[in-house]
């Protein structure tokens, strides 16, 4: 992301830090995301499968959406975690 001359911010967000029916719990990042304008679409693109409360990442990316705004969440084909990733990826998703 540092060498994309188009990003104007980044956020990192530690989306395995969770309360139970709450939500992920709000770093700094989240605050100011929480406190601007609600996003049209939300791309959790390679991401879910490696979350171990992605219930909670729902929410929360439920929060940060317009009323009428899109969440989108693709997952990758099996194949793909053949090549190492399986490791990785959260049990609940084998």
């Amino acid at each position: 992301m540092d060498t994309n001359s188009a990003l104007s911010k980044s956020y990192v967000i530690d989306l395995d830090d969770v309360t139970e029916g709450v939500g992920v719990n709000e770093s700094p990042s989240l605050v100011e995301l929480a406190s601007g304008e609600k996003f049209d679409f939300v791309i959790m693109a390679n991401t879910i499968d490696f979350l171990k409360n992605p219930r909670e990442v729902y929410r929360t990316a439920w929060r940060l959406l317009k009323e009428d705004g899109v969440m989108m969440v693709p997952f990758s084909g099996k194949d793909t975690y053949k090549s190492g990733f399986e490791e990785v990826q959260t049990r609940m998703w084998r």
